[in-house]
């Protein structure tokens, strides 16, 4: 029997010192590959990764590289406009928080459109919200080194 996919959204800044192999962000990377976890990426998202790459020493060109690698291996999974569109009235509807930053409302609302079990983030407005519940699913928001504990254990991933 196969295990059904379990999709995660990482955190730009997270995100991007993953694909940079800073740990404990690159063991977090390490275990999706690892497991069957696959990582949400909307528009919105993988614009603010692209906004955000030279600051953490990266080129365009080795983002994309790395954005393709993981789609090669299966690791991505792209969210439909209309998803991000249903969640996004989802989540006005049921009054259901959202960060004090409105710029991080596209980590939560990409979790909410895919039925991610998890955030991962280091920022403090996202980690309040942990356990985001939403009907029946319980979307988790962790730093790097929970998710990796949860998900992976003590195995060392490199």
């Amino acid at each position: 029997m196969t295990r059904p996919d379990i999709f995660v959204v990482v955190d730009t800044m997270v995100f991007l010192k993953a694909l940079g192999d800073v740990n404990p962000y690159s063991d977090a990377l390490n275990c999706i590959k690892r497991i069957c976890n696959r990582i949400a990426l909307s528009t919105e998202i993988h614009r603010e990764y692209k906004c955000k790459v030279t600051s953490e020493g990266m080129t365009f060109l080795i983002l994309e590289r790395k954005i393709k690698e993981l789609e090669r291996l299966g690791k991505t999974k792209d969210v439909r406009r209309t998803d991000l569109d249903n969640a996004r009235a989802r989540i006005l509807c049921e009054h259901l928080p959202l960060p004090t930053d409105a710029f991080d409302n596209k980590f939560i609302e990409a979790a909410v459109a895919c039925g991610a079990r998890y955030v991962i983030t280091t920022d403090p407005s996202l980690l309040t919200l942990d356990p985001y519940e939403h009907d029946a699913v319980n979307i988790r928001i962790v730093e790097p080194h929970t998710y990796t504990l949860e998900n992976c254990g003590n195995t060392i991933l490199h």
